[in-house]
C-alpha cells in the first residue's frame, strides 16, 4: 500500500527503495523498467552491475543499459564499456565492434584493457593497436600511453618511440 502510494507522488522514490532489495519496490521499477521507463531501465543497468538489492548479473546489466542506449542515455555505451572491462562477451563484443567503427571512446578503452589484461588477456600489440587508432583521432594520452608499451619492450613501440625521440 505505502509502495503504491510512494509510486503515486514520484517514481524516484520507489526506485531508491527497490535499490536497497525491498520486493515490492523492486517490483514496481521492474514493470517500468519493461514499460520503457528510461530511468528504471537505468537504475536497474546500475543495480545488477553493482550488485544492488538484487544478484550482481553483468548479463541482465547489460541488457538494460542497451534499452536505455536505444533510449539516448548518453552514458549507456560508457555503462557497457565497463561491463566489457569485467570479460563479458556480448558486451566485449559491442566494445569491439565501435571501436572498429571508429568511436574513439571505445578505441581507448580497448587499449587499457589490452594493456592491463583486464578483461580480456594482456596483449601489448593489442593495446598498441588501439592507441595508435585513438592517437589517429586526436587522444591526447596516446603518446603516453605508446610510450608505457614501449617500456614493456615491445618493438613497434619502441619503434614509434625511437622515432619521436629523433
Amino acid at each position: 500500500k505505502w509502495y503504491q502510494l510512494a509510486a503515486d507522488r514520484g517514481k524516484t522514490n520507489v526506485y531508491r527503495i527497490a535499490k536497497k532489495g525491498v520486493t515490492p519496490a523492486l517490483n514496481i521499477l521492474t514493470v517500468d523498467a519493461k514499460n520503457g521507463v528510461l530511468e528504471a531501465q537505468v537504475t536497474l543497468g546500475k543495480m545488477y552491475g553493482k550488485g544492488q538489492g538484487v544478484a550482481q548479473e553483468y548479463n541482465e546489466a547489460l541488457k538494460w543499459f542497451l534499452l536505455a542506449s536505444d533510449q539516448g542515455y548518453e552514458q549507456g555505451k560508457a555503462s557497457i564499456y565497463k561491463i566489457a572491462k569485467k570479460g563479458v562477451t556480448p558486451a566485449l563484443n559491442i566494445l569491439t565492434v565501435d571501436a572498429k567503427n571508429g568511436v574513439l571512446e571505445a578505441q581507448v578503452t580497448l587499449g587499457k584493457m589490452y594493456g592491463k589484461g583486464q578483461g580480456v588477456a594482456q596483449e601489448y600489440n593489442e593495446a598498441l593497436k588501439w592507441f595508435l587508432l585513438a592517437s589517429d583521432q586526436g587522444y591526447e594520452q596516446g603518446k603516453a600511453s605508446i610510450y608505457k608499451i614501449a617500456k614493456k619492450g615491445v618493438a613497434a613501440a619502441l619503434n614509434i618511440l625511437t622515432d619521436d625521440a629523433k
